[in-house]
């Protein structure tokens, strides 16, 4: 009994230590945005900026080397990818190769996707999207990074994998998260109906244009952190709080402890099978956390931007173009059905994404 009691102490003990460790990281981001905010006014630091400097040399990074007029249709503005874009790609992903761009139904349901758009995201995009182009074996679906001007300024590109194009909603997301788990012959089974109304391509699109606009509007406090470095080279506006953040996350990819669940940090999409950490077995485990979590799907957990990107795609097709969204886990021939957006949780936090609805700047 002794021993039970001193090994439950030590379990709290070290509950305790992580606790304090979250808060702790909660307490530095307030101070790193803090002393941002006060770094604007301040000479800058060459030694800091150093790292930002180089990334900046790449010819992908400049928007002078991309051919863009902001007064053109974001439809006229699906080409080819930009040579120095495409190699960039290709450092990191070897097999990516360029494609044609859609023409004929496809090129028409890229446009119908685009049309569909919550209004901040079309405005941001005529705005702010250099190109959006299709590739071949891009290792996901779908990819948005920034560029800049002369000024700091932010623009973007788009990249899409062509067969984001043959995709039904459901098909799209029930292979997204069957990307997570290995095939342990478990008879575990993954379902997701989303409708079949609307194609996976406006999913997904809806999904990287939320990262455009969270470029440009900073709604969490940076997609990723090379724009925090960014901001601190041009004097970019950092603000004292972020709403969609506060209370859930206390760092890119580091939830609030009671948010945390179990295996979240093994969580991995779109990787090769023998790179992925988590068995189907462990499929209801995980999926059984997120009634007790803000996020609306697994992906969403795994940091901020992706928070952002996946709760305004499922209200826009939820909320407004009123389609389903269950996640159904079976297993040995039983079946549990998972509602994510009927979640208080979830709904606390649609406030902050009626601003995509806003029609005037």
């Amino acid at each position: 009994m002794k021993d039970h009691i001193a090994i439950c102490a030590l379990i709290n003990h070290f509950a305790g230590v992580r606790a304090m460790l979250r808060h702790l990281e909660y307490l530095f981001l307030i101070a790193f945005f803090h002393t941002a905010c006060l770094a604007q006014s301040a000479p800058q630091d060459t030694a800091t900026l150093s790292w930002i400097d180089e990334v900046l040399q790449g010819p992908e990074r400049q928007l002078k080397n991309y051919q863009f007029d902001p007064e053109t249709s974001i439809e006229s503005r699906v080409k080819k990818p930009n040579e120095h874009l495409l190699a960039y790609i290709r450092s990191f992903e070897h097999a990516t190769e360029a494609a044609q761009p859609p023409t004929g139904s496809e090129l028409q349901t890229v446009i119908d996707a685009i049309k569909m758009l919550p209004p901040l995201s079309q405005r941001i995009m005529d705005e702010r999207v250099i190109e959006i182009s299709f590739v071949k074996n891009l290792g996901y679906n779908g990819w948005t990074d920034w560029v800049v001007d002369e000024n700091g300024a932010i623009y973007c590109v788009m990249v899409f994998d062509q067969k984001a194009l043959d995709f039904t909603l459901s098909e799209w997301l029930e292979g997204r998260i069957n990307s997570c788990f290995k095939n342990d012959k478990s008879g575990i089974e993954i379902e997701i109906d989303c409708g079949n109304r609307y194609s996976g391509f406006l999913g997904i699109l809806l999904h990287e244009a939320t990262h455009v606009v969270d470029y440009i509007e900073n709604i969490t406090p940076f997609v990723e952190p090379s724009i925090f470095e960014l901001g601190l080279k041009y004097g970019h506006q950092f603000r004292e709080s972020y709403p969609f953040v506060k209370g859930i996350w206390y760092g890119n990819a580091s939830p609030a402890e009671e948010y945390n669940y179990p295996l979240r940090d093994s969580l991995t999409f779109y990787r090769p099978v023998d790179q992925r950490k988590l068995y189907l077995k462990e499929a209801a485990l995980v999926i059984n956390q997120l009634p007790s979590t803000p996020f609306v799907s697994l992906y969403a957990s795994t940091s901020w931007a992706e928070d952002l990107a996946e709760i305004s795609t499922f209200y826009h097709l939820t909320q407004k173009l009123k389609q389903p969204y269950t996640i159904t886990v079976i297993e040995g021939g039983e079946s549990t059905v998972y509602h994510p957006m009927e979640n208080p949780l979830v709904d606390a936090r649609f406030p902050v994404i009626e601003r995509f609805y806003q029609t005037e700047p």
